[in-house]
């Protein structure tokens, strides 16, 4: 596949058109390796401004608030694993199991790979889903942002409690987005599980 329309695909240098959505290719080892270590930099910082915008809280208050941003990080890609499991197992594992199934109470074998296997259009959705379960960093980083803003209001700074919820609650949520962009843009290596 060139520029031009091949099938239901249409692929750009940067991306490739679905019925399913954008899918984008995977940025080499070390694009996603530089990115997720600088992600993991990222927390320090983003917690940093999140403190400097509050203004004057405590050294304690500082090292409090890169908690949220580590939470927000580490559960968004574990709930990413999550939906790549259960995706795999869509993808794969059913087939799988109506093919014992079928064997079993039928004794019918299938008559080609083609049945077990799937085809390349549910390959294509499946990296597409695969690439939109990074929305997983928005959804922890949601209720994270609302206990961490609640806790911030306690926090001794130069603003009012209701601007020191906003701030943290935007800080959280913004985070989340920019981890939910790099994900789903293909800069952040897809979690893998090891054995």
């Amino acid at each position: 596949m060139g520029d031009e329309e091949q099938g239901r695909f249409k692929r750009t240098p940067m991306r490739m058109q679905t019925p399913y959505g954008i899918l984008y290719p995977p940025r080499g080892h070390w694009v996603q390796g530089g990115l997720l270590l600088l992600a993991f930099v990222g927390n320090f910082a983003a917690a940093k401004l999140c403190g400097s915008l509050l203004g004057g809280i405590s050294s304690k208050a500082q090292e409090a608030l890169y908690i949220p941003f580590f939470i927000i990080m580490f559960v968004g890609y574990a709930l990413w694993v999550t939906y790549l499991k259960a995706l795999a197992f869509d993808l794969i594992a059913k087939s799988l199991w109506r093919v014992v199934f079928n064997w079993l109470l039928h004794r019918k074998k299938p008559s080609s790979p083609h049945e077990i296997m799937p085809s390349k259009e549910k390959l294509v959705e499946a990296a597409v889903r695969a690439q939109k379960g990074a929305r997983g960093f928005i959804i922890v980083s949601l209720p994270i942002a609302f206990i961490s803003a609640l806790l911030a209001t306690t926090i001794e700074s130069q603003r009012n409690f209701i601007v020191e919820f906003w701030i943290v609650s935007f800080c959280c949520v913004g985070w989340g987005l920019v981890l939910s962009i790099l994900g789903r843009r293909g800069f952040l290596p897809l979690p893998e599980e090891s054995t």
